[in-house]
């Protein structure tokens, strides 16, 4: 199936009153999710990505999918995944730091999507960021995929990190309770952080939540997706 074709079947869906709903740049259904935004580098000054106009496919595998990126615009479309596992496993990346995460139906399975190109190593990653230098925020949205309604919870926790320099860092990771539907889901995990030049401390908030259809859009060069190696991805948010 060739991307053209993708767009014309979400018509189809849209025309006979399927739920689906647009996420800015991505259109998130039951059976589908349509993708479409700006890629860039990382490299730019604090933190920004530099765009980037090259031309490569796109793959999802081992869930399937079609893509391609041309001239720095991606293109992507995937239906059911062709593979699901467990959903402990399919949620690990977005969860990380929480540590005490309950999934309400431990049998559930699901998958992650991960955007790939030919490159070893490379994934595309939808990302947002602003604010200062000292105040900052950050995040991604992940598009989960899950084979019953269910629901994933964790509580509250603070980790206190001292550095040898006597810089400390306090992560406080929110509680949250997020009932994920039957088929794709798009997941918002949020950054923030703030510090004072003369208080050497640190202090990171994290949050987890559904993505909204009014979602924050990025100030980084237009560009929505980063173009990263996947030992670079624990760095962003």
């Amino acid at each position: 199936m060739n991307v053209s074709k993708a767009f014309r079947i979400i018509t189809l869906l849209v025309m006979f009153g399927l739920s689906v709903v647009a996420y800015g740049d991505a259109i998130v259904g039951e059976t589908m999710v349509t993708i479409s935004g700006r890629v860039g580098l990382p490299g730019g000054e604090e933190g920004s990505l530099i765009p980037f106009n090259g031309n490569m496919p796109v793959t999802s595998d081992p869930q399937g999918g079609v893509g391609v990126i041309a001239n720095g615009q991606l293109s992507f479309f995937i239906g059911t995944p062709a593979t699901l596992g467990p959903l402990e496993s399919a949620l690990e990346e977005v969860v990380r730091g929480w540590g005490n995460v309950t999934i309400s139906i431990p049998a559930a399975t699901g998958a992650m999507l991960v955007l790939r190109t030919p490159e070893p190593g490379m994934a595309l990653r939808r990302v947002y960021s602003g604010g200062a230098a000292m105040s900052r925020w950050e995040g991604g949205i992940y598009y989960i995929f899950v084979d019953r309604d269910v629901t994933i919870t964790a509580n509250r926790r603070i980790e206190n990190i001292s550095q040898h320099d006597g810089w400390e860092y306090i992560v406080d990771y929110r509680a949250f309770n997020i009932t994920l539907r039957t088929g794709w889901n798009a997941i918002r995990r949020s950054g923030s952080n703030s510090a004072g030049e003369d208080n050497p401390q640190d202090f990171m908030v994290f949050r987890l939540s559904l993505a909204t259809a009014d979602e924050i859009e990025p100030t980084w060069a237009g560009a929505r997706w980063a173009y990263v190696h996947d030992d670079e991805l624990r760095h962003w948010f």
